[in-house]
């Protein structure tokens, strides 16, 4: 389920293990490799910068993934 149907603190992104990894490394924003985060982390200062962040890391990462598998396979 989406953000909002989740009870507690940790909600699950539904990001992958490298997008996970890329959340991390490339933007600084912690979470557990399965993509659990901490919403309580969340403020009206940083939810715009989390949410492009996600958003860059969902639309790219699975990309070069596949680009980078198909490459193997030439």
């Amino acid at each position: 389920g989406t953000i909002t149907d989740q009870i507690g603190m940790f909600s699950f992104t539904g990001l992958t293990t490298d997008q996970s990894t890329a959340m991390v490394e490339k933007y600084s924003i912690y979470m557990t490799a399965n993509g659990r985060i901490s919403v309580c982390g969340l403020t009206e200062k940083n939810v715009e910068y989390v949410a492009d962040s996600i958003k860059e890391c969902v639309e790219n990462i699975e990309i070069h993934m596949q680009e980078d598998k198909m490459n193997l396979f030439q």
